[in-house]
């Protein structure tokens, strides 16, 4: 089993995607609104994350994956 995998089944799922689909539910349940954040702190927030230290992460990551997620996460003014 991959990791993705064993997540997914400590979660009571039977994959991967069932798993996310009930986070983004849970998620989506709080009605939260994205953090706000300003454009010109991207560089500064992408530049502190030790790229090489997310080598345990089950998925490769580079800097352009880091800063896609937090495009994702936050709504940049």
């Amino acid at each position: 089993l991959s990791i993705f995998d064993e997540i997914a089944q400590i979660m009571g799922k039977d994959t991967p995607q069932q798993a996310i689909e009930m986070l983004e539910d849970i998620i989506a349940q709080f009605d939260l609104e994205k953090p706000k954040a300003k454009k010109e702190w991207m560089d500064t927030f992408v530049s502190k994350v030790n790229v090489p230290r997310l080598g345990n992460n089950p998925t490769t990551l580079t800097a352009e994956d880091v800063k896609n997620i937090y495009l994702a996460t936050f709504d940049f003014e």
